[in-house]
């Protein structure tokens, strides 16, 4: 069985705002996306086989993950077998995924959108089909809005998929987002040490964006949104201290407020010596600090390892 093992990186949010509410009732964001080391490890596989009808099987190491239909990774391969390979062979054909779970689960990271990414770049290779970043993320949007970045992020830092995807315009591993997410736009990233933090509780997505909907209809225009126009410019200029003022995830007013985990772990991350910047990542509830000196934040990281036992550094990716 012929396979190819891809790095599926996780993510942070370097901003995030919500701009509006579209008449389908999806929302309309402005966000700078940031990939960093901390990944998972996906194996996909695929063979003929003589059965006459395409499986699909799906296996991790965290024996709570779905392996059905209700993992986006499962999902991806079988849109992509339906679309590509679906009555193309008389034999039929296998797919198997196997993933090695490493970033943090239901945290605000796209581990799971990582994966589905990963699926599609990774049949895409195996199967020959020559398909670009575009068409690729194209089929990533159907499944979920994070995958598009993920299968760009990815595209950049797997040398097993080849130049022609290595140099694609869009393999990048920043990005704005705009519309729903899914309209992105390579730009400079950063370059840094990160602390993450996951306090142990999920949040849904779902009610996060309706309790931001109050949030905004009862400020009256009194809350700050984030300068993404400004963030990208101090990106692209080097200029790191007026990138950390223009850092804002409008949804901490949600998350943080709400999950005293998670204000409490936001606080702790605060009080370490020399950090640079603490922000949540997407709707929560994972938070990340920024550190220049690895010593700093090594020690920050004893101190919130006592408190989340999903604690990790990692670094931005570029």
């Amino acid at each position: 069985m012929s396979g190819v093992s891809l790095n599926a990186y996780a993510k942070v949010n370097l901003s995030l705002d919500v701009i509006g509410k579209r008449r389908d009732g999806f929302h309309t964001v402005e966000m700078v996306m940031q990939q960093i080391y901390l990944h998972d490890k996906v194996l996909v596989r695929s063979r003929k086989n003589h059965v006459g009808e395409s499986r699909i099987t799906l296996s991790s190491n965290k024996s709570y993950l779905p392996t059905d239909i209700n993992n986006v990774a499962y999902k991806a391969a079988a849109v992509m077998n339906e679309r590509y390979n679906r009555n193309k062979t008389k034999e039929g054909i296998d797919i198997r995924i196997d993933i090695k779970k490493q970033i943090f689960v239901s945290a605000g990271l796209a581990g799971g959108s990582s994966n589905a990414a990963a699926v599609i770049l990774g049949l895409n290779k195996l199967w020959g089909l020559n398909l670009d970043l575009k068409k690729m993320c194209d089929i990533g949007a159907e499944l979920g809005s994070d995958i598009p970045f993920c299968i760009m992020g990815q595209a950049k830092m797997n040398g097993c998929l080849g130049e022609k995807i290595n140099n694609d315009p869009m393999a990048c591993t920043c990005a704005l987002a705009e519309g729903s997410g899914t309209e992105l736009t390579p730009v400079k990233g950063m370059e840094a040490l990160l602390l993450l933090s996951k306090p142990a509780l999920s949040i849904s997505t779902q009610k996060a964006y309706e309790k931001i909907d109050e949030i905004i209809a009862a400020s009256k225009e009194t809350i700050t949104h984030p300068d993404t126009r400004e963030l990208l410019r101090c990106l692209e200029n080097g200029r790191e201290e007026e990138v950390y003022k223009n850092m804002i995830n409008l949804f901490e007013l949600y998350t943080v407020q709400e999950f005293d985990a998670v204000k409490q772990t936001k606080e702790m991350m605060l009080r370490q010596p020399e950090v640079q910047k603490v922000l949540m990542s997407g709707t929560g509830p994972t938070m990340f600090s920024i550190y220049k000196d690895k010593a700093a934040a090594e020690a920050a990281y004893k101190e919130l390892s006592s408190m989340n036992k999903e604690t990790c550094l990692t670094h931005t990716l570029s």
